[in-house]
């Protein structure tokens, strides 16, 4: 039987999300699970072109890693007012790369995806995508109520 000890909750904090997030913690707390609620700031594309200064990268960084730290803090507080243990991650880097770096750590990933497909799903990559085919356990993708 396969055991999930330490599930990796994925999340950019989105709307999108939140049926992952749900999902993820209603799961844990079926299977006694542990959640690490990671987001990834990305900081590639945080200033625009034009303005790229020192000072400009440095404030887009401090933002989005504190946007990042609110999310995560938000997402273990659901976690711990339902009865689940939880802690945070904030990584720095490309989102995929990031989460199947963090894979080999755990049981099982949790994220959800925005269901592109067709012309979009070409141009823009899947997170999700690239997480299933690389990761170093189990994923679980969780479509929005959105879509």
């Amino acid at each position: 039987m396969i055991e999930y000890k330490k599930i990796l909750l994925a999340t950019d904090g989105s709307e999108n999300n939140q049926s992952a997030v749900y999902h993820c913690i209603a799961l844990a707390k079926a299977v006694g699970a542990e959640v690490t609620v990671v987001s990834v700031v990305e900081l590639t594309g945080l200033v625009p072109a034009p303005i790229i200064t020192k000072a400009g990268i440095e404030k887009a960084s401090m933002e989005a890693e504190k946007l990042a730290t609110d999310i995560t803090n938000n997402t273990v507080e659901k976690c711990k007012n339902a009865g689940v243990k939880a802690n945070s991650m904030i990584l720095l880097g490309v989102p995929a790369t990031e989460i199947i770096n963090a894979s080999k750590d755990y049981d099982l990933i949790v994220m959800g995806t925005l269901g592109r497909t067709g012309f979009n799903h070409l141009i823009l990559g899947s997170v999700a995508e690239r997480v299933i085919k690389f990761s170093s356990c189990p994923v679980l993708i969780v479509r929005s109520n959105n879509e």
